[in-house]
């Protein structure tokens, strides 16, 4: 059985609580990651399985419930995901890697969420007016 200081940082939940996830072309996997004392980082894997090179931002929020059951989402600087922002051409995969250090550690479980967002797709190339002298 694991003490609550080796569970201690995080079960980060990336959209669902199964192997992997696809959406909008995205294929995500896996979805449920657990750091410890032990396991300090991880990769998650992104693949665009759509038609269109595609963007996207990822940042990481602490996740809880208030009294209500309603879900609460923070900024936190626990984790460090890399990259935040990356392009996905059709078929590529990359990976976003997610660690914690040793200080995060404490006695009790925390909880995470990994957002991945698609970002609008870049427009041509921008034209400045230049000033006439």
């Amino acid at each position: 059985m694991r003490t609550p200081l080796q569970i201690a940082s995080a079960l980060l939940c990336a959209m669902l609580w199964t192997g992997s996830v696809s959406a909008a072309g995205l294929q995500v996997s896996p979805v449920v990651i657990e750091l410890s004392t032990a396991q300090k980082n991880a990769i998650i894997s992104l693949r665009n399985d759509g038609a269109t090179e595609t963007r996207y931002q990822a940042n990481v929020v602490t996740w809880s419930q208030d009294e209500n059951g309603q879900m609460k989402f923070a900024p936190t600087r626990d984790l460090v995901l890399f990259p935040q922002l990356l392009g996905l051409k059709p078929g590529e995969q990359r990976n976003l890697r997610v660690g914690v250090t040793p200080d995060k550690f404490a006695a009790l479980e925390k909880t995470y969420r990994v957002f991945i967002e698609e970002l609008p797709p870049r427009r041509g190339p921008v034209s400045v007016p230049r000033s006439r002298c």
